[in-house]
């Protein structure tokens, strides 16, 4: 196909690449590059655009041209654009089902430009009840009542048995885990631990039964009331607000910037 609109018509060869047998259609100097693939030959005018024609990586010179000032224009509203994508969202080869930073992941997500993961440990706790004995009749916690941040849930949960956290129930069995030597552990929320449902068929897929989800309740560190709080049964997927003496499986999470 030739350039119509060209005061002269080459099809040019890579010189960075001796096995490329396709290239761009070059027209001559100060005109527009034609959009059409054409087998290469030869360089005949040395002021022609040579495209390499390989599939490359942001800020990879993709264009080498004898006229300087042409060719850094082209390769900079290439990094350009290139830029302007990446800022969209920051790529991240992580995905739900990874074992790493202590665990496996099951939540991804991007919070004001940071991408960020849920790692839920290796491994199941308990049973155990929500809370220590002298406080499973209440008074409620009104800071451990988070749908969202288990982390300031589970602090507020120890900090009202007014002791250092013990793995005699299920907020300080979370906050003392140590997978992956992580002490950032805390007992997920109501919706983190909702996440963790959502991709258990992935996690046990990966970590098998023994050390997957079973099909018991879990508690989360979202109280309900004073005598209560939610969990969830990964066997049939319902949230319910149990008794805080009662028992229930235990699965730390943390947060990790990734």
């Amino acid at each position: 196909m030739a350039c119509s609109s060209c005061s002269q018509n080459n099809h040019v060869t890579s010189t960075t690449n001796s096995n490329q047998t396709f290239c761009d259609c070059a027209c001559g100097c100060n005109e527009v590059v034609c959009p059409v693939l054409q087998p290469c030959t030869e360089v005949i005018d040395s002021n022609c655009i040579i495209y390499t024609g390989e599939n490359v990586s942001c800020n990879e010179t993709t264009v080498i041209n004898k006229n300087a000032t042409l060719n850094n224009t082209l390769v900079n509203i290439f990094n350009y654009f290139c830029d302007q994508f990446a800022g969209i969202l920051p790529i991240s080869t992580v995905n739900i089902g990874d074992q790493i930073f202590g665990g496996i992941v099951v939540g991804l997500w991007n919070e004001g430009g940071v991408a960020k993961a849920l790692i839920a440990s290796s491994i199941n706790l308990g049973p155990a009840p929500w809370t220590v004995i002298g406080y499973q009749g209440g008074p409620a916690i009104p800071a451990a009542q988070s749908f969202y941040d288990g982390l300031t849930n589970t602090n507020a949960i120890i900090a009202q048995t007014t002791a250092a956290a013990a793995a005699g129930y299920a907020a300080g069995a979370a906050k003392l885990h140590t997978g992956g030597t992580f002490t950032d552990w805390y007992l997920p929320s109501h919706w983190e631990l909702n996440m963790c449902f959502n991709s258990a068929s992935i996690v046990n897929r990966v970590l098998g039964n023994i050390n997957g989800f079973i099909g018991n309740n879990y508690w989360s560190s979202t109280e309900y009331d004073g005598n209560s709080a939610w969990a969830f049964g990964f066997g049939n997927g319902v949230a319910s607000a149990n008794a805080k003496s009662t028992t229930g499986y235990v699965r730390p999470v943390r947060i990790q910037n990734i």
